[in-house]
């Protein structure tokens, strides 16, 4: 982030299988000034937004226990390939 009017303002990504949490985390974010560019329930539609021609995100908050594509953790080897 280079734009002034950013500094300190995360753009996120929330990777929660919970709609329930992911909402709260959500929540809990913006009210922090923290802008949240997705919540989705599966490591592959977070993979589906950082792969997105043009994605901007600066912090991916990831459940551990995800249903698909063997958990958080795949997910997060993924996104360091």
């Amino acid at each position: 982030m280079t734009d002034a009017s950013h500094r300190g303002r995360l753009r996120a990504l929330v990777v929660e299988d919970d709609a329930t949490l992911g909402t709260q985390v959500t929540q809990v974010l913006t009210s922090l000034g923290h802008q949240v560019v997705g919540h989705v329930l599966t490591g592959r539609a977070g993979l589906d937004i950082l792969d997105a021609p043009g994605a901007a995100v600066d912090v991916v908050l990831i459940d551990h226990h995800l249903p698909d594509a063997g958990g958080g953790l795949d997910l997060l080897d993924a996104i360091h390939a």
